[in-house]
């Protein structure tokens, strides 16, 4: 365990230089040229490509229904057991996110102009997606009555002019009729895109409280506002609703990567060195809280 946190760190770090970056209370010396010169991680694109497949994979078996005796194949359940949590895909992505926008942050020591982030974030985001929308529709538009028995078909359509308006304003998320239609997998990038407008305001409450107080922040105000919404039944705090939890998932991307460039982490390593078995207790427990309670809402949901 030793060697494996040493060597990581070591491999990642060299040319010590003299920027700093507030974490907490004290100053957090950051390698601002480990930073530029890893300005493209090539483990990335891995974790992306691999999450990205697990997730064409997921809605892939999702849109088949098999019956009768051959509903009970042993291969069949496998893989819907093996491809049904497409949303951790979706948690990867959100977490990966805050990681690659921290990365110049971190480099610039600044934030610049909020402006020009917001039209950055724009056409890298919302352009494909108006591509994609543009598409999908096309392919209802002439594909719509061979497929009208599917059961992609059951959730996207029929397409109406106030989904679609929805959509282009990447509102569609918080309606429960319409976060679905068009095309299911949309509900992401709505979320997503807005959290982008929140990352100005992370950035400058983790240089302001440092970023250990400022996830307990985020985490504890995303997820009261997600529990009034689920609680209330507005703004769809289902599954493919607004998710406001994301921010939290979103900023501990963002964190990692300020931890992941600080200069000195003998304390965080020896602390991981000497504590793994506990931190893997606490990691499983946490999980399967988790499971537990997702369990226990999906139970409730199905009472009521």
């Amino acid at each position: 365990m030793r060697l494996f946190w040493v060597s990581f760190f070591k491999g990642k770090h060299v040319n010590v230089t003299s920027n700093t970056f507030s974490d907490d209370k004290s100053s957090v010396l950051v390698n601002s040229q480990s930073v530029s010169s890893y300005s493209h991680l090539s483990w990335l694109d891995q974790i992306r490509g691999c999450a990205a497949l697990y997730v064409v994979c997921h809605h892939a078996v999702r849109q088949v229904i098999i019956i009768g005796n051959h509903a009970h194949d042993p291969f069949y359940r496998f893989l819907q057991l093996a491809t049904g949590f497409g949303h951790y895909a979706v948690d990867i992505f959100i977490v990966l996110s805050g990681y690659c926008l921290m990365l110049p942050l971190i480099r610039k020591q600044h934030f610049g102009s909020i402006l020009n982030f917001y039209i950055r974030r724009t056409a890298r985001i919302v352009l494909p997606y108006y591509g994609a929308l543009f598409l999908t529709l096309i392919c209802i538009y002439f594909l719509m009555g061979e497929m009208q028995d599917s059961v992609w078909a059951g959730s996207a359509l029929p397409v109406t002019f106030e989904s679609v308006w929805k959509h282009l304003l990447l509102i569609h998320q918080w309606f429960p009729s319409d976060a679905t239609k068009i095309n299911g997998a949309f509900w992401s990038i709505g979320v997503e895109y807005q959290i982008y407008f929140l990352f100005p305001l992370f950035y400058f409450l983790a240089r302001k409280f440092g970023f250990v107080r400022t996830f307990f922040i985020i985490t504890i105000i995303s997820y009261t506002l997600w529990t009034i919404c689920f609680y209330f039944d507005i703004f769809n705090a289902g599954e493919n609703g607004a998710s406001i939890y994301y921010c939290s998932l979103f900023f501990m991307g963002a964190a990692a990567a300020q931890f992941a460039n600080q200069q000195n982490k003998t304390q965080a390593i020896l602390f991981i060195d000497g504590h793994s078995k506990t931190i893997m207790l606490i990691a499983f427990a946490g999980i399967g809280a988790i499971a537990l309670v997702s369990s226990l809402i999906g139970h409730f949901n199905l009472s009521v």
